[in-house]
């Protein structure tokens, strides 16, 4: 679980996170199954937690060369 934390961050964290929040909100609201709902809703919980720990992080360094 903590490499899947290490693997968000490797790849613009933020926007894959939101990515995958989406995706769940559109599954949960055609999920009936009120066990799937609450797993569902606890991945959400976490992913938002992860979204809410990037959000706080300052903005990376860029690499790019200087202009003269």
């Amino acid at each position: 679980m903590f490499d899947r934390f290490s693997s968000l961050m490797a790849k613009d964290g933020f926007t894959e996170v939101q990515q995958k929040l989406e995706a769940i909100a559109l599954e949960l609201k055609n999920e009936n199954d009120p066990d799937r709902r609450r797993t569902l809703l606890k991945e959400m919980s976490r992913l938002l937690a992860e979204a809410q720990r990037i959000s706080g992080l300052p903005p990376k360094m860029s690499h790019k060369p200087e202009q003269p």
